[in-house]
């Protein structure tokens, strides 16, 4: 493999990015593919590039987690005041006479 093969690993993560959507398959297929991109990579002369960019992109993967899990987070915290508002509210039904 080149280098260029690290690059174009980039680039799908950069769309991944770029959509906002990370499924769990083609995660694990991405990362599989980078690093063997990765392993076999020449380093030629445009190498701290290619390298530099993945790092800013690990990082802007990390923020994008950190929004997911915030997010799910809310969703969660809402959902256990959902459940705990119902239960409260079948304590004052009325019954039926």
């Amino acid at each position: 493999m080149s280098d260029r093969d690290v690059v174009t690993a980039l680039d799908a993560m950069e769309v991944m990015l770029q959509e906002g959507r990370f499924p769990v398959s083609e995660m694990a297929a991405w990362q599989a593919r980078y690093d063997a991109a990765k392993a076999s990579a020449e380093r030629g002369p445009g190498w701290e590039a290619i390298a530099e960019r993945s790092r800013l992109m690990a990082k802007r993967l990390d923020l994008a987690l950190a929004g997911v899990l915030a997010d799910r987070d809310r969703v969660q915290r809402e959902l256990r005041l959902l459940a705990k508002g119902g239960r409260a509210l079948k304590g004052y039904k009325t019954s039926a006479s």
